[in-house]
């Protein structure tokens, strides 16, 4: 993994919120997925790094709602890195 600048780490954090306030407030409407989709457009511009972004995240969902001993939140947790992953993987970053 490269070195992180202090600017990309400013961005990373700011895209991480907006990913946990999208999932947030878009909770109530039925069936509308942002979270994936936001991760894996960071992953195209990020590449590897946004694993950080994943676990802070995940942090911050856990903050939130609790961290239970709850396997929804696991399947959450693998389907998010799945698809930094599968992204990475076939854009060749």
């Amino acid at each position: 993994m490269s070195r992180i600048h202090v600017h990309e780490l400013l961005l990373m954090g700011i895209l991480t919120a907006l990913l946990f306030i999208g999932q947030v407030f878009l909770a109530f409407l039925p069936n509308i997925e942002i979270v994936s989709f936001l991760i894996i457009l960071y992953t195209l511009v990020f590449g590897r790094k946004v694993f950080l972004m994943i676990y802070t995240f995940m942090l911050l969902e856990g903050i939130l709602y609790g961290f239970g001993l709850c396997i929804s939140g696991a399947s959450l947790r693998q389907r998010y890195c799945c698809c930094a992953v599968l992204t990475t993987f076939s854009s060749g970053v």
